[in-house]
């Protein structure tokens, strides 16, 4: 007797079989602007597209894509911005922009007309991987270099994956970030901004994002400033990353709930850390502060611990009603001593065999590993800070 497929199963197999027809239809097409590492002369929006033949423009490039698909740029520069043009993919077959292997491809405005960003994510975007610019704003646009922007109706960009980018040189913010469940990784933002409100990474109203191992410097306001309009900003988590010599404060948690700051080093000349919001949780970081390590406001069931806090720490009382925390947890930090760091003047925060820090820590869920990746504890407890200390074997 003949048995039957589940109607379950067979409709399972003809969706994998149609997913892996999608990517098999997957297509690589590389551009090569005048001048680049390529062809000498460029390549023609005419050409095929291919490595041999390849097209001239960005523009050109992104308006052949479909889910799956992968744009290889050669190295040059083009002043060309990428304005919301990079087409979505799907969860099965990402879009895929970057610079051809270790080619350096810097896109800049064009001299001749005047634009807002240098690259621009609107609306529901979503499902994209670039990788591998240079996003260099020259100081001539209107806005932030790099802009992830909900619509007016809500919509907002998401599961964007943004990494080993160089985003610097804006007139205003390196970063305005408004997209959900996005990742920023492994990216370098500098040298942004004319005044205190412009920030390196601007995160507003945006949810689960990931900002990781990423350098943000010498920018006018804040390093990273998180806040919320409308009550949302959410579960946003911040680990690994070097923040220093911001203007402003280097980190600033605003306003928004369960948002996480990790594994990060932030050294900032006059305020380094900020934390206001609901369950926000600073764990294991270490913060060298010109006059100012921390300071602590308006928070509601936050918790601190295991951080390394060199410069005073302010915490609000109940003498003023709104600025009041409630059910802060602020314990096990370092506050006093040197922490003996490996060479501070060399912006080495590696712990040495006799400081404090070591095994001085306490179990944190999230916090399995250090900034470098190394398990965590190495010892009978976690250590302090950014870093575990690792014997040499």
């Amino acid at each position: 007797m003949n048995k039957q497929m589940p109607v379950r199963s067979m409709w399972s197999a003809i969706l994998i079989l149609l997913a892996a027809g999608r990517l098999a239809g997957a297509a690589t097409y590389y551009v090569d602007g005048p001048g680049g590492d390529g062809l000498a002369e460029g390549g023609t929006d005419a050409g095929r597209g291919t490595i041999e033949a390849p097209w001239l423009t960005i523009k050109h490039g992104l308006e052949q894509l479909k889910p799956g698909d992968t744009l290889w740029i050669r190295g040059g520069t083009y002043p060309e911005p990428v304005l919301n043009t990079i087409p979505s993919g799907t969860p099965a077959a990402r879009v895929t922009v970057a610079n051809h292997e270790n080619e350096v491809v810097t896109i800049t405005p064009d001299p001749n007309v005047q634009v807002d960003y240098i690259m621009w994510f609107l609306g529901d975007k979503s499902y994209i991987t670039v990788r591998g610019l240079v996003l260099d704003g020259a100081k001539k646009i209107r806005d932030e270099v790099l802009s992830i922007m909900l619509t007016r109706s809500g919509k907002r960009p998401h599961h964007l994956r943004l990494e080993n980018l160089v985003i610097k040189n804006g007139r205003q913010r390196g970063v305005q970030f408004q997209g959900d469940h996005c990742e920023l990784v492994n990216t370098t933002i500098h040298h942004n901004g004319r005044n205190k409100h412009d920030h390196g990474i601007a995160m507003s109203t945006a949810c689960s994002n990931l900002v990781e191992n990423c350098e943000i410097f010498k920018n006018a306001g804040c390093g990273m400033h998180v806040y919320s309009r409308t009550g949302s900003g959410i579960g946003n988590v911040f680990r690994g990353n070097y923040v220093h010599d911001n203007k402003e404060t280097g980190i600033l948690l605003a306003t928004g709930a369960e948002n996480a700051a990790y594994n990060n080093v932030i050294v900032d000349e006059k305020n380094a850390v900020g934390l206001q919001g609901e369950r926000t949780q600073f764990n294991n970081n270490t913060v060298c502060g010109g006059s100012r390590a921390l300071g602590v406001s308006a928070t509601l069931n936050a918790e601190i611990k295991n951080n390394i806090l060199i410069g005073s720490v302010r915490v609000e009382s109940g003498k003023d009603a709104k600025a009041a925390n409630v059910n802060l947890v602020l314990d096990n930090n370092l506050t006093r001593g040197d922490p003996l760091f490996v060479n501070r003047e060399a912006a080495d925060y590696h712990l040495t065999a006799g400081s404090p820090a070591v095994d001085a820590g306490v179990a944190v869920a999230r916090v399995t590993v250090d900034k470098d990746g190394i398990a965590r504890p190495q010892g009978a407890a976690p250590d302090i800070g950014a870093y575990e200390f690792k014997a040499a074997r």
